[in-house]
């Protein structure tokens, strides 16, 4: 049974003077919940957008320290033509 789409929901919303200040801010979390799961889990699956909207978060995540990136397995996605 399909659920019906929500009609209201909570964000938090963060604005940011730069781009580069909101990769670096993007980075952070993500580099927060992904030390996070592999802390529970022992790895985690990360995908990420390919994009030049992209290239602020990825070279702050590449700068985070404490990341054990032996226990991520990473997907870049790029294109998405022919996919059903």
């Amino acid at each position: 049974m399909k659920r019906p789409f929500p009609t209201q929901c909570s964000l938090d919303l963060e604005v940011y003077a730069t781009r580069d200040a909101m990769g670096k801010a993007a980075a952070r979390d993500a580099a927060a919940a992904i030390k996070e799961t592999i802390n529970k889990k022992g790895k985690a699956v990360v995908v990420f957008a390919a994009a030049p909207s992209q290239n602020e978060f990825l070279a702050h995540l590449a700068k985070e320290r404490g990341i054990e990136w032996a226990k991520v397995i990473c997907f870049h996605l790029d294109e998405y033509i022919d996919l059903p």
